[in-house]
């Protein structure tokens, strides 16, 4: 179960901010949400597929190509022409989701070895 904590926590992030976005809802949890949503999800949503293992390089990393995917994101529904939070929020969604897919296949394709695997070689 430990290892599908992180497409959990993702799945769940990406949802809640899309309920509060599309539902406008004025919750005080809003801004803490959608904050942690934008600064970790799309970038972690892909990180994890690298299978890094040390955490602070994992979430510095996360973090930067969260913010480099939603530049490009605003960017891209800017030049579009439709520019809305909730289109952002989508199309931010929507590459969240296929990192999630990707690490779920990756999970059941191949799972990371045990720590006694490794070392023991």
């Amino acid at each position: 179960m430990r290892k599908y904590a992180w497409p959990i926590l993702l799945t769940t992030l990406t949802i809640l901010a899309l309920l509060l976005v599309y539902a406008d809802l004025r919750s005080p949890l809003r801004p803490l949400i959608t904050f942690a949503f934008l600064l970790l999800c799309p970038g972690m949503a892909f990180v994890r597929l690298l299978r890094i293992d040390h955490v602070i390089t994992e979430f510095t990393i996360a973090v930067a190509c969260s913010l480099a995917v939603g530049q490009l994101v605003s960017m891209m529904v800017l030049y579009l022409g439709v520019w809305s939070i909730q289109a952002n929020i989508l199309l931010l969604s929507l590459v969240c989701f296929a990192g999630v897919g990707f690490q779920l296949v990756q999970l059941s394709v191949m799972p990371r070895p045990a720590v006694d695997e490794e070392i023991n070689g």
